[in-house]
């Protein structure tokens, strides 16, 4: 896979990540992603640990654990984005569910200059509107979130097993969101209709 450059911040899918993956014993290694700073690379992992890998050292730092992730089925920490200024904010944004109803979360999270992040600096940017994934089971809720060349964010989300879900507007499951980075709808998304019927 092509790396995307930002900034000075280089993000991978990663396709072998079994030697990661068994860092925090992820039954889902195969979704993570990590983000290779100058350094570092930062990792997180489905049941929401988040750290960093010297590769040169092969020395890891666990930074903290998201709280109430709900990581059951193919629910967990999902992915992680990082900002396109990370190089000036150092935030990055992961997207995972929660407990107890596995609501779909975005959070945003900042290290510090020295490397350092806490789970207390996070704030929670977006959370699913409409009915939650635990209405569903547990398959098919993974999905993938990036910026784009407009800075929003665009999340996929999986079906949550219903194919009808794909159609279904008053539902996000099946479907890619546009989301302003505060967490907000842009007015000129497709179904956008405010107060009516479509979840936005």
């Amino acid at each position: 896979v092509q790396p995307n450059l930002v900034g000075d911040v280089v993000v991978k899918q990663l396709k072998d990540v079994e030697t990661i993956g068994s860092l925090w014993s992820s039954g889902h290694a195969q979704k993570e992603r990590w983000v290779e700073t100058i350094n570092h690379t930062l990792v997180a992992g489905c049941t929401g640990t988040v750290g960093l890998i010297d590769p040169s050292a092969g020395t890891t730092t666990t930074l903290f654990t998201i709280p109430n992730v709900d990581d059951g089925g193919e629910h967990g920490a999902m992915d992680v984005a990082v900002a396109p200024d990370f190089a000036t904010t150092r935030q990055f944004y992961v997207y995972y569910s929660a407990t107890p109803d596995s609501r779909l979360h975005i959070d945003r999270f900042t290290l510090g200059a020295d490397g350092p992040a806490t789970a207390a600096s996070r704030t929670v940017i977006w959370l699913n509107p409409g009915r939650n994934a635990s209405e569903f089971g547990i398959y098919h809720i993974g999905g993938s979130l990036n910026f784009g060349p407009d800075g929003r964010f665009y999340l996929s989300i999986g079906d949550a097993f219903s194919p009808g879900n794909g159609q279904d507007l008053s539902t996000v499951f099946g479907k890619v969101l546009r989301i302003n980075r505060d967490g907000s709808v842009p007015a000129n998304n497709p179904f956008h209709d405010g107060a009516g019927t479509n979840v936005d």
